[in-house]
C-alpha cells in the first residue's frame, strides 16, 4: 500500500533513488517531499531547461553529466507539431534569428558549462569505444575546434578491432556514390536518396559473408525520416526473404535516425548521408548531430555519400564557419575512399 506508514519509512530509508527527469515530478511522489543531498543528472545535454529544472530543485548540490557537443534537446520529433509551432509563433518572437534557431537552442547544461568557472567542471579525455583513427578524427573535428581538450584513444587489443578481411585497411570507409544523382525532398521537407538506400542492402549482403559478423551488431543511421523509410523498405524487400548466414536481420540490425542513436553503440555503423546536389548542406552542417552519427561504432564505420558535393556544399547560413562534417571528410585518407562496394570487399 503506497499510502501506508511502512511504505513511507521504506522510502525514507533508501539512500539512492533513480528516475527520469519527468517521472520524479509525477503526482505519486509529491507526498514524499524529496530533499536530496546530491542530484546526479546523466545525459544532461539532451534535457530541455524545463526538464533539467525538475530534478535540480530537489537537491542541495548538482552534478551534471553530459556532452554538449552531441545532440541538443529536442522540442518535438513530430513534423506536424513542428509545422504547427512554426506557423503559430513565426511572427511572435524576436529572440532568435529563425525558428530553426529556436528548435536548436542549447540545453541548460550547455549554458552552464560554457559559463561556469573552470574549477567546477571537468572533461573526460579518453575514449574506449572506437579505434585510434576514429577517436583522433572525432576529437580533431568535433571537440578541439570548439575549445575542448583533445580526446585520446585508449590502447586496445586486436580482438576489439573489426578483424574483417577487407580491401581497405581502415576502420573508416567512405563509399562515394558520385555526383550523378540528386536527392529528392518529400512533402514534409525530408530528404530521400534512392541510390544510397539501395547500397545499404548490398553492404549487408557482403558483410554476411564474414563469419565474425555473427558476433557483431550493426546500426544503420540516416538523418532523415524519408530516407529511413526508403532504407527500411529496401531491406524488407531485398533481405527479409533471404536466408542470411551470419547476420540476424531482425534482431542484430538496428535502422533509425540519428536522434534515436545517442547513447547507443554498435560494432558496425553504416551512416547514409543521403543529401546530394541540393542547395545547401542543410542539417548536415549541424556539428552536434553529425558527431553523434560518426561516433557510435566500436569496430567499423562505413559512410555513404556524394563526396565531391559534400566537401564543397554551402552551409544553410552564409555566416556559418566551415561545417565540421566537411573538415572530417577532408581529413579522410585517400585510400579510405572508394567508388563502389567491390573496392571494399
Amino acid at each position: 500500500d503506497e499510502n501506508s506508514s511502512i511504505n513511507q519509512k521504506l522510502i525514507d530509508s533508501i539512500r539512492v533513488i533513480g528516475a527520469t527527469t519527468n517521472h520524479i515530478a509525477s503526482k505519486k511522489y509529491a507526498k514524499y517531499n524529496f530533499d536530496f543531498d546530491y542530484v546526479i543528472m546523466d545525459e544532461s545535454g539532451k534535457a530541455t531547461t524545463a526538464e533539467a529544472l525538475i530534478p535540480l530543485v530537489l537537491g542541495n548540490k548538482a552534478i551534471l553529466v553530459g556532452d554538449h557537443r552531441q545532440l541538443r534537446p529536442m522540442l518535438t520529433s513530430n513534423r506536424e507539431v513542428e509545422k504547427w509551432l512554426r506557423e503559430k509563433y513565426k511572427s511572435e518572437t524576436d529572440e532568435f534569428d529563425s525558428w530553426d534557431d529556436y528548435f536548436n537552442r542549447p540545453s541548460l547544461f550547455e549554458q552552464v558549462i560554457t559559463r561556469i568557472d573552470e574549477d567546477f567542471k571537468s572533461q573526460l579525455d579518453e575514449c574506449r569505444r572506437s579505434s585510434k583513427e576514429q577517436v583522433l578524427l572525432t576529437s580533431k573535428c568535433f571537440y578541439e575546434p570548439f575549445g575542448d581538450e583533445p580526446i585520446q584513444p585508449v590502447n586496445r587489443t586486436i580482438d576489439k578491432e573489426h578483424n574483417l578481411d577487407l580491401k581497405v585497411d581502415s576502420s573508416i570507409i567512405f563509399l562515394d556514390i558520385g555526383n550523378s544523382y540528386k536527392s529528392e525532398v518529400d512533402g514534409n521537407g525530408s530528404t530521400r536518396n534512392k541510390e544510397s538506400a539501395k547500397l545499404i542492402s548490398d553492404l549487408l549482403l557482403k558483410l554476411d559473408n564474414y563469419e565474425k559478423v555473427k558476433q557483431y551488431d550493426i546500426g544503420v543511421i540516416t538523418g532523415y525520416t524519408a530516407q529511413l523509410k526508403e532504407i527500411r523498405n529496401n531491406i524488407r524487400k531485398q533481405l527479409y526473404n533471404k536466408k542470411l548466414k551470419n547476420i540476424d536481420i531482425h534482431n542484430k540490425v538496428a535502422v533509425s535516425v540519428v536522434d534515436k542513436f545517442q547513447g547507443l553503440e554498435k560494432d558496425i555503423i553504416i551512416f547514409d548521408l543521403a543529401r546530394s546536389r541540393q542547395n545547401t548542406l542543410g542539417f548536415l552542417a549541424n556539428a552536434n548531430r553529425i558527431n553523434v552519427a560518426l561516433s557510435r561504432q566500436k569496430r567499423l564505420l562505413i559512410i555513404i555519400g556524394n563526396y565531391d558535393w559534400l566537401i564543397q556544399a554551402k552551409p544553410p547560413k552564409s555566416d556559418m564557419a566551415r561545417p565540421a562534417l566537411q573538415k572530417y571528410l577532408s581529413e579522410l585518407k585517400k585510400d579510405w575512399i572508394v567508388k563502389n562496394i567491390e573496392q571494399i570487399f
